[in-house]
């Protein structure tokens, strides 16, 4: 009996120290992310028992990826509301219904895909229960994990610092925690969880990591955990040092919707430090946990960043651009202000409008695809790709719009008119065009009728040709 209280007493002291430091006195809301395993489920019952103590309310959501045998999941499922009932813990469920994360992976893989999707899920949660703090259940063993990975995908100081115990608003209470000291905490409380089947497949890079990289790795260095945990303190103190010459050197402020810096201090600079200049701009304009690649960057090291030409760098929807004796990084995809949004569209990637559209606070997200006419449904809106001969914008309209219909030319401000749009969707509704011309306004968003240029609309509906599906959904 005295080991059990010891370790369920250890558990909780750990947790509260890397609580306390970043918890104030007043919103301390914080949002669980609970998949009902076994890590999620013992950070469930250490909130709650350190609530009065933290003075927090403690919140769980729960999201079903849609990856996994529906039997499973409804047993997961009841297992997580059982947790939270007995403990009185509000409980929220959300589900990838409509393939969302299928749709992503293609670009991002299936890992960085299912993440994106579930933290959007969390992020509108949270936002609506006003809570300050996200909670994940990251523990020791995942770190080491993570530190492993990032070192054979050839992470600097940077990555190979690893987990750390809290980000932003994310905070991870068992990051200094070991894997069979949660499974002991929940043996010893009679707490039940969830298994997830997957894990034990090693069809994602963290289980061929955990199944397979790890035993091996163990039998030749049995104590890893702790040299790996001494190489992430080393490389986060390399880092903070880093950090501190790179500040004194660049300073990114915004102007716009860019950031600037002054050139010649950019050029001045070590390659690497180079590199930890963009990382920072992308941090401070990207609210995303992916990266940019290193290869992407590597022409930072060339001599040429130097010469006439303006563009420094562009891809993955940002340019570095030199503007006379500034360096402007820029996002390809631009939102201006609140009501007012310019996109550039690449297919299969998903956009937030920077609006907040009805009184339940739901937002627009609207995405691109190509696929074959004859998947198209009746009221969808598509341009075919045989008719794309320049970049395709997403916009609100702007003064002296106008579009070409198949009966004449009429101004958007006239059209809107007629089809007697809403004064505050106006300024909302998607406007589709090309560098010159209106290909189509995208009124279906906010349930108006969409209205398609006569430019775009003569598609030979008999062939089964390419086109760009448009698509919008709230959450």
């Amino acid at each position: 009996m005295k080991s059990t209280e010891s370790k369920t007493s250890k558990i909780l002291k750990s947790a509260e120290k890397t609580l306390s430091p970043i918890l104030g006195k007043e919103n301390n809301n914080i949002l669980l992310a609970f998949s009902a395993g076994p890590d999620s489920t013992a950070l469930l019952d250490i909130l709650f028992r350190l609530k009065d103590k933290l003075n927090i309310k403690v919140i769980a959501a729960y999201f079903d990826h849609c990856l996994r045998n529906k039997d499973e999941i409804k047993k997961e499922i009841r297992i997580a509301e059982n947790n939270c009932s007995i403990r009185s813990i509000p409980f929220f469920m959300g589900k990838d219904s409509k393939g969302t994360i299928d749709k992503f992976s293609k670009k991002h893989g299936i890992e960085a895909a299912a993440r994106k999707v579930r933290y959007s899920f969390l992020n509108s949660i949270a936002e609506n229960n006003n809570c300050k703090y996200i909670a994940v259940a990251h523990n020791l063993d995942d770190n080491c994990e993570t530190i492993i990975m990032r070192f054979f995908q050839g992470s600097g100081p940077e990555g190979l610092k690893g987990i750390g115990e809290n980000s932003g608003n994310i905070l991870r209470p068992l990051i200094n925690v070991s894997k069979s000291d949660i499974f002991e905490y929940l043996k010893e409380n009679k707490i039940k969880y969830s298994c997830d089947s997957t894990n034990k497949e090693n069809d994602y890079l963290r289980n061929k990591i955990r199944n397979n990289l790890i035993p091996s790795i163990k039998k030749v260095f049995p104590g890893y955990e702790k040299s790996l945990l001494l190489l992430a303190e080393k490389m986060a103190n390399a880092d903070s040092i880093i950090d501190e010459k790179l500040a004194e050197k660049i300073e990114w402020k915004k102007k716009g919707s860019a950031l600037v810096t002054e050139y010649d201090n950019f050029l001045s600079l070590p390659e690497y430090l180079k590199i930890k200049a963009i990382y920072s701009a992308f941090n401070i304009s990207e609210n995303s946990e992916e990266r940019l690649p290193y290869k992407f960057l590597k022409p930072l090291f060339s001599k040429k960043t130097g010469v006439k030409s303006h563009i420094v760098l562009k891809g993955h929807d940002y340019t570095l651009e030199r503007e006379g004796k500034n360096l402007f990084w820029k996002r390809d995809i631009v939102t201006i202000k609140k009501n007012s949004y310019h996109l550039i569209v690449k297919p299969e990637k998903e956009y937030e409008l920077p609006v907040i559209f009805d009184k339940n606070n739901k937002k627009v997200y609207i995405s691109s695809r190509i696929i074959k006419i004859s998947e198209c449904k009746k009221d969808d809106l598509w341009i075919p790709v045989n008719k794309i001969t320049a970049d395709i914008h997403i916009r609100n309209r702007t003064e002296g719009d106008f579009i070409v219909l198949e009966y004449g030319t009429k101004t958007i401000k006239k059209l809107f008119l007629e089809m007697k749009i809403e004064r505050y969707f106006r300024d909302l509704i998607p406007i589709i065009c090309n560098n010159k011309d209106i290909l189509a306004v995208w009124g279906s968003v906010f349930n108006y009728r969409n209205r398609v240029s006569r430019l775009i609309c003569d598609a030979d509906k008999d062939n089964d040709i390419d086109v760009l599906l448009f698509e919008s959904r709230f959450f």
